[in-house]
């Protein structure tokens, strides 16, 4: 996605979407006001939030603060990013951080992936239910919220429930 300003004609978003010539079209949509995009189709449905300076939106469940986030809803699968700090949330899974991260929620459990870094990095986690951590520590957990640390060097770690 690409977020244009043009001085005295407003801002403007060109998403691209590739998919196979045979493949029909996703619809996009509009959504909060023009701060979120909707691109559904066969596939499921993707959210994009993209802001020059750091905003909130929130629609059909889709719930953004920062600058920039996307949520995927897959089926079974979805996956909540944040490419800059800031804070998303869908439905009743939300992901907040100090820098780029994401979660994905699938049958299997939580996957929670942040960008390298040399210190240790805490991500804070919304998600139903009681959950044990491997490659990162769980910091502090209480009513569905929960704190994970990820140590420096590591870039992943996964969530099971108890």
């Amino acid at each position: 996605m690409l977020h244009l300003q043009l001085p005295g004609d407003g801002c403007y978003y060109v998403a691209l979407f590739p998919r196979p010539r045979a493949e029909t079209a996703p619809t996009m949509t509009a959504l909060a006001n023009g701060k979120l995009i909707k691109v559904a189709g066969a596939f499921g449905a993707d959210y994009a939030f993209l802001a020059m300076f750091p905003g909130e939106a929130s629609a059909e469940g889709v719930s953004v603060k920062g600058t920039a986030a996307t949520v995927q809803e897959r089926g079974a699968l979805m996956v909540l990013t944040l490419g800059a700090p800031g804070e998303v949330r869908f439905k009743e899974y939300g992901l907040a951080g100090e820098g780029g991260a994401s979660l994905q929620v699938d049958k299997e459990g939580l996957r929670v992936s942040v960008m390298p870094s040399a210190q240790t990095q805490d991500v804070k986690l919304t998600a139903p239910g009681n959950w044990s951590a491997s490659g990162a520590k769980i910091k502090d957990a209480r009513d569905g919220a929960l704190v994970l640390s990820v140590p420096a060097g590591t870039t992943a770690a996964r969530l099971v429930k108890r």
